[in-house]
C-alpha cells in the first residue's frame, strides 16, 4: 500500500469511527431524553458507552445505594452499558412513582426468553400493563394490600423479637442474620406457617 492509499484508508477509518460515535451517542438514554425535552434524575458521572458499569457495586450494594441516595437524592439514575436503572431511596419516592403513577412508570420490556421460552408469562412480575395484569394485581392486593397488612403485625413482631435476641451481644456482619429474618417473614406470609415448619429451617 503506497502513501496515497494509506492516507485514504486512514481518512476512511476516521470517518467510519466518527459516524459510529455520532450514531451511538444519538441512541443513548440521555440523548433521547434531551430530544423529548425531558430531564434525567441525577446520579454518578457516566462514561461513554460504559456508563456507570465500573461504579456499580459487586457486593454490599445497599451501602453504595444509600450513599448515592444521600448524595444525589431519593431518585438516582444509572446507566449500565446501555441498560438504564433507577434507584429509589425513600418510601415516598417509591409510592409516588410505583403506586400513584403506576400507569406511567410500571411498564416492562418484553423479555422473550422469560415470557416465551421459559413459560413465565403468567407471573405478575413480568406481565405488561393490561387486563391480565390488572386482574392479577387485584388478587395480589387481597393478600398484601393496605387493608390486610395489619394482620401480619404479630408475625413481624415475633420475628423481630427473635432477631433482636439472636444479635444481642453478637459481633460481626449482621447482614446474613437480617436476610434470614426477612426471608422468614416472606416465606410465612407467602406459603404459611406449616410450610415454614417443614421447609423454612432447612
Amino acid at each position: 500500500m503506497n502513501n496515497f492509499e494509506a492516507h485514504y484508508a486512514l481518512v476512511g477509518a476516521i470517518a467510519i469511527a466518527t459516524s459510529a460515535y455520532i450514531y451511538l451517542a444519538s441512541r443513548t438514554t440521555e440523548a433521547k431524553a434531551k430530544r423529548a425535552g425531558a430531564r434525567l434524575a441525577p446520579g454518578p458521572k457516566r462514561l461513554f458507552l460504559l456508563g456507570n458499569l465500573l461504579d456499580f457495586p459487586k457486593d454490599r450494594w445497599f451501602e453504595t445505594f444509600t450513599s448515592w441516595g444521600k448524595q444525589y437524592g431519593d431518585v438516582v439514575y444509572l446507566n449500565l452499558a446501555g441498560v438504564p436503572m433507577i434507584i429509589l431511596s425513600s418510601l415516598e419516592a417509591a409510592e409516588d412513582l410505583v403506586s400513584k403513577r403506576a400507569a406511567v412508570y410500571s411498564g416492562r420490556p418484553y423479555a422473550r426468553m422469560v415470557l416465551d421460552l421459559m413459560a413465565s408469562g403468567y407471573s405478575l412480575v413480568f406481565i405488561p400493563q393490561g387486563h391480565e395484569f390488572n386482574e392479577q394485581r387485584k388478587l395480589f392486593r387481597l393478600s398484601l394490600g393496605p387493608q390486610v397488612l395489619g394482620s401480619y403485625d404479630r408475625l413481624i413482631q415475633q420475628t423481630i423479637e427473635g432477631f433482636v435476641g439472636k444479635i444481642s451481644g453478637f459481633k460481626g456482619d449482621p447482614h446474613p442474620r437480617i436476610t434470614r429474618s426477612i426471608s422468614t417473614i416472606i416465606t410465612k406470609i407467602t406459603y404459611g406457617e406449616q410450610f415454614y415448619k417443614e421447609h423454612g429451617e432447612a
